[in-house]
């Protein structure tokens, strides 16, 4: 029984071990995204990931929350749907 708990433990520490390195490694590749593509800097990761998300919806043809216009005319003043869609 001990031999099946330390196994355990190895193997959740190993799976922790890898996730981290993988964030590290994300944090890498967004901070290079951000010296190449000067306007991500206007957004948190949160934000980025919301605007991922509702983009697509756009893309899709499917209504995207009023939220996102607000957080995009940082970068395009008076975003509307309407100057999205050329764009994509």
């Amino acid at each position: 029984m001990k031999s099946a708990k330390h196994s355990l433990v190895e193997f959740v520490s190993k799976i922790a071990s890898f996730m981290e390195d993988c964030l590290s490694d994300w944090f890498a590749y967004i901070k290079e995204q951000r010296k190449t593509y000067l306007q991500l800097n206007f957004f948190t990761i949160d934000q980025l990931v919301i605007l991922q998300k509702e983009l697509v919806k756009l893309e899709n043809d499917e209504d995207i929350s009023c939220r996102v216009y607000p957080l995009l005319s940082a970068v395009k003043t008076g975003c509307t749907q309407g100057t999205l869609l050329p764009l994509l």
